[in-house]
């Protein structure tokens, strides 16, 4: 009797040892590589994020620069235009020097129009970089 208690102990303690022995060396070591895997996607996930959150600033910002670029173009168009009524209601060709009141006049418009232009600017810009930090 004392004989099978004592292998059924041995076979126990094996038993218990062996279940010990594959928790901790595959288990245990197969939940922390699948943790590992988990946070190396995390990690690319939130790249991929900056990275995509980068490239829309900086559409974003290329967009603005394009409208400001398209802007101070018609500013100066107009600024032409009103130039050019100008010689013609002085009996002059268009792009003729005009007197310095009125080349004054046009130029601070055009100083005041670029001023709009820019302080709009700096306005959505500011937002944009609001927007994606």
């Amino acid at each position: 009797m004392k004989k099978a208690l004592l292998i059924v102990s041995m076979v126990a303690i094996v038993a218990i040892a062996g279940s010990m022995i594959y928790y901790f060396v595959f288990f245990k070591t197969e939940q922390a590589r699948e943790q590992l895997r988990l946070e190396e996607v995390k990690i690319k996930q939130e790249q991929n994020a900056k990275t995509q959150n980068l490239l829309s600033r900086k559409a974003a910002i290329t967009e603005l620069d394009n409208w400001r670029a398209e802007a101070d173009y018609f500013a100066y168009e107009e600024y032409k235009s009103k130039w050019n009524f100008q010689c013609e209601q002085l009996n002059k060709p268009a792009d003729s020097s005009l007197p310095k009141n009125i080349a004054k006049e046009l130029e601070s418009w055009l100083d005041k129009e670029k001023n709009i232009i820019a302080e709009e600017y700096k306005a959505k810009l500011d937002a944009i970089i609001k927007q994606y930090d």
